[in-house]
């Protein structure tokens, strides 16, 4: 993401936080797009990673899909 987000609510800018899963694995979502190639004939589908924010103000939490 070029620029940090701002939240909605107060405005301020929200910081990078770490999220994790309880079995310490990264997030990702799926595109539902087909992968080129091979592995988009075989049905594998694109995924992004996902990049916690957090506001420091109310403590919203939002995910954004990294391109």
């Amino acid at each position: 993401m070029a620029t940090d987000p701002r939240c909605p609510d107060c405005g301020v800018t929200m910081e990078r936080v770490k999220l994790h899963t309880g079995d310490g694995l990264s997030l990702n979502v799926n595109t539902g797009e087909k992968k080129d190639g091979l592995l988009g004939s075989l049905g594998v589908n694109e995924s992004r990673s996902v990049s916690p924010r957090m506001c420091p103000e109310c403590e919203l939490l939002r995910l954004y899909a990294e391109k």
